[in-house]
This record gives C-alpha cells, sequence and structure tokens, in this order.
C-alpha cells in the first residue's frame, strides 16, 4: 500500500523510531521547514516526476539549487540517492551533478522495484 500510512505502519511494524514524515514538497521542506544543519545520512529521490517538456524542465526537483539545499543538510559522508527510469532524466540528474564539485557520481548497490517492473517479472517479461 502507498502512502504516508503505510510508511508509517511499516516504521512501527519494523520498530524504527528515525524516520519522519512530512507530507510536503521535498524542496519546500528543505528551504523553509530544516534548518541548514547537517542532519541526514541519506537522501532518496526515487521515479521523480522528469518533467519532459522544456519549458518545465526548472521545475525537475534535481536541480543545482536543490543540491545547494541536500548539501548543507546532509551529514559529512552522506549520500544522495537517485532512480530514474527515465533515460533522458538520468541524463539530465548526472549533468547536474557532474557540474557541482561537492557531489560524485557513483553506481547505486540498490534502488527500489517499481510496481511496473515486478509485474513484467511476474509476467516472464
Amino acid at each position: 500500500r502507498p502512502g504516508v500510512g503505510a510508511a508509517l505502519l511499516r516504521a512501527d511494524a519494523e520498530a524504527v523510531d528515525n524516520v519522519r514524515i512530512a507530507r510536503v514538497d521535498a524542496v519546500a521542506l528543505l528551504d523553509k521547514h530544516l534548518p541548514p544543519i547537517p542532519q541526514f545520512d541519506e537522501c532518496c529521490f526515487f521515479f521523480p516526476d522528469p518533467w519532459f517538456k522544456d519549458k518545465d524542465a526548472g521545475r525537475r526537483i534535481l536541480r543545482p539549487s536543490t543540491l545547494d539545499l541536500l548539501a548543507a543538510r546532509l551529514r559529512p559522508g552522506g549520500k544522495l540517492r537517485v532512480a530514474t527510469d527515465v533515460d533522458a532524466y538520468a541524463a539530465h540528474v548526472r549533468g547536474v551533478v557532474a557540474a557541482d564539485p561537492r557531489w560524485t557520481a557513483c553506481e547505486a548497490p540498490w534502488r527500489p522495484e517499481t510496481m511496473y517492473e515486478r509485474r513484467g517479472v511476474e509476467r516472464g517479461q
């Protein structure tokens, strides 16, 4: 089951107490609600909206200004994990990360499986 409720139930079932959930725009959360102090070991952006049209590219969540917000809030050695199934968005992310010397791109050892991938595997595709 997706959503905040499912996340809270899973955290409770696994007795995880270091999880915070906010149902708010992620950039607004970073910019307006969380102080710019190191507080995260990891930030994950799994399958963000790729905003395909050129006129909407500025709405993509992973852009230089977001990296600035994240850099101030990740602890030393912290990780930014990004997963997308859109090649153009992956190229965009690689370009944004490569342009900022504070960040290093590497292959992720793990990423979540999408519902569509799971269905394909179940169907033998």
